[in-house]
């Protein structure tokens, strides 16, 4: 059986966010398509002043 998956890689500097709509989510769901979020934030603190 093929198991089928996608990854998403996130780079940001600062405060960052999106929607993964409901739809795409179950049609990902119903082709039996895992969904893996790597999440990458900066490497050295950002400092708002």
């Amino acid at each position: 059986m093929f198991r089928g998956a996608t990854a998403c890689d996130w780079f940001f500097l600062g405060n960052s966010g999106d929607v993964f709509d409901c739809d795409l989510l179950a049609r990902m769901a119903d082709l039996k398509i895992d969904l893996s979020l790597d999440i990458y934030p900066p490497d050295q603190p950002q400092n708002d002043i």
